[in-house]
């Protein structure tokens, strides 16, 4: 083997998938089970309107100082936000092989999925539609990636095999490490950004803010995410928690000994991630980002809009008077919520132009400056008065709470923050605890540079700027320990209710700012207490999410994530199949679920849909969807099986039931896809063989008429080819053995019927069709006639006698020979009809009780067809004697004479219409009776013997008569 062509054969198909968003470069021709779930979707509701749903980019994290300065850039338009800048901190890779329901065979691409969407937000199916859309989108993308590692896996190992080691491609292993890690990385984020959308577009016009909070979960995810794994799935661990102070403070004394770096160039380093931040401080920051935008995306769109000015012809902002009014409430609610959305520099414009400047000076005396020598002086002095003045404020009786909020927030006052009216939520509990704790960060870092000032620079301030840094450090002490554990626990005993975070949107955003054990505990509490179906949704896919870690390059793994997203998805399947508007989305929750699930329960709850649309969408699902070979049929296979199994309550082998209907129309499960028709012409002959044995043979016939006759083409087609290639694997061999054996077996099963059938159609002809042929009465006086006259008319009665005669018997012949003809198809079956002694005995109980049904029915309805093959001849033998008596007295001929002017074109005894002839063709019946090779004497009893003896006896003496 040539292990450099194989490596490099590997190579360009890794090339291959490195295009944007790993699509392949080829569409395929058939049409995607997305495309026809949406024509469902659109066949069911032609009045609703479909638009595109795809998520729009994402934003950066801002600085500190940006926040401050400028208002923060929008979610959907930030120009300088790059891929690059979500795959920052992502974890080291360690190449390894992946298994999980995660990584299975690829799901084709298609034409991107169109969204269905409800303007008036009204419909429940709308919001679990855009769940299905980000959830099936998210799984293609893993598996695509699960692919691309197979392929490089596989690269390396022929690499290994042919002992390959070349310097120059060294780096090129890391480099597509990498470039997975990114994709990765990218998948998911797109997978947290659709979820974020979907409750955020359902949130518009919703009632409550429940879909605002699951969005805002989901943002939570996705902004922890961008920094990596470890960063979403932090270490809240004990010894965790003792070494992040100790790493924080060395991290702060190293920044500090900068003595000749200002304020701003610090805090620039400090919060734009400078080289040697500790994650813990990023991961900080961006959880306080994280609750500026959840802030900034619920601000009014007139939130920075002066309101206390007014606009004349010429565009001039004129200034009204500045009496205080009640617009002073409304300017500080707007300017707070500037503030917690990082927007500090809009709430001071937003003071100075709405005519209160002396607010926008007293908010912004704690910004950086640039100077060398001392910075800020009056940072520490500036806040300790701000805190101050929060404590008076919230003591003032008719105070405004925003303004009492803002003081207490820039001064990090957090009792009087948390007790403030205009905060008393968990979400403003949460900002008012994080900032305070990042604020307490710049406050220690600030402090330890000016104490090295004091101590290396001879003039710097010492005395009056060191007692009020000390003084104000005093009132925050307590923040000065704190971790996430310690901001939740203080939200949780607030004075509060609404601020201690009950909710299990409150409860996960906790879980996940502390950490991993948290997350567990949180998984693990949850999942006993679901208490409606928006919850169930929620949890399902945090579980999804969580467990397709354990499939991940880095392999990251969260304990116990398999079992929760096995219970949940489980819980969550069958919620979808109590709702018939959702049963399009059960294949593909149910294919992450395990393989006991997806081979014995889905089939359950796919037996309930009928709707031919509905089950060619999901037939084709289940082909994309599931993860291993063929498994679509088994499904399929199982889902019919559940079908034919129904008892039937009414016991009517005469009629055909509603239970008979459904067990026919089951097998339209297997007809979809041409890679079923074998399955489906073995259902269909294991339901005949049910009709049969229950003596429904009108079902049976009806089943098998109605039935698709492609499904045997195609099965021939397939008997062809395997039989003309050689076949050497032992599964192929049985594949080919089973085809075999469905279609000969329902070629026997078609013969029958047609048998019943011709019979059928012979016994109406010769019952309605009458062995004497009146010729109507002479219109006229005989006594007027003369003898040639006489002899005129006597001749053109004989002439109507005959062609009715001709006419009568030839339809009778014509019905008889077609049903002998088919009833000798069925007794003269190549190897015998159902016979099995040649077929090879699979080793299975369906096969075994197959086997013992075929002997049943061969014993059972042989006997019939022999007595029905009989039935012609005799009866129609005797219906020829009868007619040829009537036509013998009528023409007053001998019978030989009457035979021949019956049938001019035959030899007499030897014609059709003669009763020798069908009284022979009957006694020759033994032959095929007796003949080893039909092997039909083997199931003929004592009685039927004696039957058929009796009846070939008949049919001896009436061939002696004629």
């Amino acid at each position: 083997m040539d292990y450099e062509d194989e490596a490099a054969k590997i190579s360009a198909e890794i090339d291959r998938w490195q295009s944007p968003r790993f699509e392949h470069t080829g569409r395929q021709g058939r049409r995607s089970f997305e495309e026809d779930t949406n024509r469902y979707l659109m066949e069911e509701d032609t009045n609703d309107r479909h638009v595109s749903f795809a998520p729009a980019p994402a934003t950066p994290a801002l600085s500190l100082l940006k926040r401050m300065d400028t208002p923060a850039a929008s979610m959907n338009s930030d120009p300088n936000w790059t891929e690059d800048d979500k795959m920052e901190d992502e974890d080291d890779y360690v190449p390894h092989d992946i298994q999980s329901p995660w990584v299975s065979r690829s799901v084709k691409d298609a034409t991107p999925i169109i969204r269905r969407s409800n303007p008036s937000f009204q419909s429940s199916h709308t919001d679990y539609k855009r769940y299905y859309d980000a959830s099936l989108t998210y799984l293609r993308d893993r598996r695509r990636l699960s692919e691309r590692m197979a392929l490089q896996n596989e690269k390396a190992e022929l690499l290994q095999d042919a002992m390959i080691i070349v310097d120059e491609n060294e780096g090129s292993d890391s480099q597509v490490d990498q470039k997975l890690i990114k994709d990765e990385t990218q998948v998911e984020l797109d997978f947290l950004r659709a979820l974020n959308y979907a409750c955020w577009d359902r949130s518009t016009n919703a009632v409550d803010d429940s879909f605002r909070k699951e969005g805002n979960f989901w943002l939570l995810l996705y902004f922890l995410r961008q920094q990596g794994t470890t960063s979403l799935l932090w270490d809240d661990s004990q010894s965790a928690l003792h070494s992040y102070n100790n790493i924080i403070s060395s991290y702060l004394e190293s920044q500090a000994s900068f003595i000749k770096r200002s304020d701003k160039e610090l805090l620039d380093v400090l919060y734009c991630n400078g080289t040697g931040c500790p994650l813990v401080l990023k991961r900080r920051q961006r959880i306080l980002t994280w609750l500026e935008k959840c802030f900034e995306d619920v601000l009014p769109d007139d939130a920075t809009r002066p309101r206390k000015t007014k606009y004349i012809i010429n565009t001039k902002l004129t200034r009204e008077g500045l009496p205080e009014t009640d617009k002073d409430a409304e300017i500080l609610k707007n300017a707070l919520g500037l503030i917690l959305s990082g927007r500090l520099a809009d709430a001071k414009s937003l003071a100075r132009n709405s005519g209160i400047p002396w607010r926008a000076a007293v908010w912004g005396g704690g910004a950086p400056e640039d100077g060398a020598s001392t910075g800020n002086p009056r940072r520490f002095l500036w806040k300790r008065m701000m805190w101050i003045q929060a404590e008076k404020l919230s003591e003032q009786k008719g105070g405004l709470a925003e303004e009492t909020a803002i003081s207490a927030l820039l001064s990090s006052n957090l009792s009087v923050a948390l007790s403030n009216a205009s905060c008393r939520t968990w979400q403003h509990g949460l900002y008012a605890t994080i900032r305070a704790m990042l604020d307490r960060t710049e406050d220690d870092l600030l402090h330890l540079r000016n104490n090295n000032r004091r101590r290396m620079i001879p003039y710097f301030p010492v005395a009056e700027h060191e007692e009020v840094e000390s003084a104000y450090l005093r009132s925050t002490t307590e923040v000065a320990g704190w971790n996430e554990t310690d901001v939740i626990h203080i939200l949780k005993i607030a004075p509060f209710e609404c601020m201690q975070g009950t909710g299990i949107i409150e409860r996960a955003i906790a879980s996940f700012i502390i950490g991993r054990e948290s997350i567990s505990q949180f998984m693990s509490e949850a999942m006993s207490k679901v208490v409606d179906d928006s919850s169930l949704r929620f949890l399902t896919h945090l579980a999804l999410y969580l467990d397709s870690f354990s499939s991940s390059i880095n392999q990251t793994s969260l304990d116990g994530s398999t079992e929760w997203k096995n219970e949940l998805l489980s819980r969550y399947v069958e919620h979808l199949a109590s709702r018939e508007d959702l049963w399009y989305m059960i294949v593909l929750y149910a294919s992450l679920l395990p393989d006991t699930f997806i081979f014995e329960t889905l089939p359950m709850y796919l037996t309930s849909i009928e709707s031919p649309q509905e089950r060619e969408v999901v037939v084709r699902q289940l082909r994309e969807l599931l993860p291993g070979n063929d498994w679509d049929s088994d499904v399929l296979k199982r889902v019919v099986s559940i079908i034919f199994e129904e008892e039937d309550e009414s016991v009517d082998p005469k009629n055909v039931t509603p239970n008979d209907l459904l067990k026919m129309k089951a097998v339209d499960w297997l007809n979809f896809d041409d890679r079923h028709c074998a399955e489906a012409l073995v259902a269909a002959n294991r339901l005949l063989r049910q009709f049969l044995l229950a003596d429904k043979t009108i079902s049976a016939n009806t089943f098998i008429n109605d039935l698709s006759l492609e499904i045997l083409d195609n099965v021939s087609k397939f008997v062809e080819i395997l039989e003309a290639v050689e076949v050497t694997a032992v599964d192929q061999e049985v594949k080919r053995l089973r085809m075999k054996q469905a279609h000969s077996e329902f070629i026997a099963f078609k013969a029958y019927f047609n048998a019943l059938n011709a019979y059928n159609q012979w016994n109406y002809v010769k019952t309605t069709s009458a062995t004497t042929t009146p010729v109507g009465a002479n219109t006229f006086d005989e006594s007027r006639l003369n003898s040639k006259e006489l002899e005129i008319a006597r001749r053109e009665k004989h002439r109507q006698l005959i062609s009715q005669k001709r006419d009568v018997s030839g339809n009778v012949v014509s019905a008889a020979n077609a049903a002998q003809s088919a009833l000798r198809e069925v007794l003269e079956h190549p190897g015998g009809w159902l016979v099995t002694e040649d077929e090879v005995v699979l080793e299975n109980d369906a096969d075994t009780k197959r086997l013992l049904e075929l002997g049943t029915l061969r014993s059972n309805l042989i006997p019939g067809i022999v007595k029905l093959c009989q039935s012609v001849c005799s009866s129609t033998a005797e219906w020829m004697a009868e007619s040829l008596d009537d036509l013998t007295l009528q023409l007053e001929q001998k019978r030989q004479t009457a035979l021949q002017i019956l049938d001019e074109t035959s030899a007499g005894l030897d014609s059709a219409v003669s009763p020798k002839y069908w009284a022979n063709r009957g006694i020759e019946l033994l032959n095929i009776v007796s003949s080893e090779k039909d092997k039909i004497e083997s199931v003929l009893g004592p009685d039927d013997l004696k039957s058929i003896m009796e009846t070939t006896c008949l049919l001896a003496i009436l061939e002696m008569q004629y």
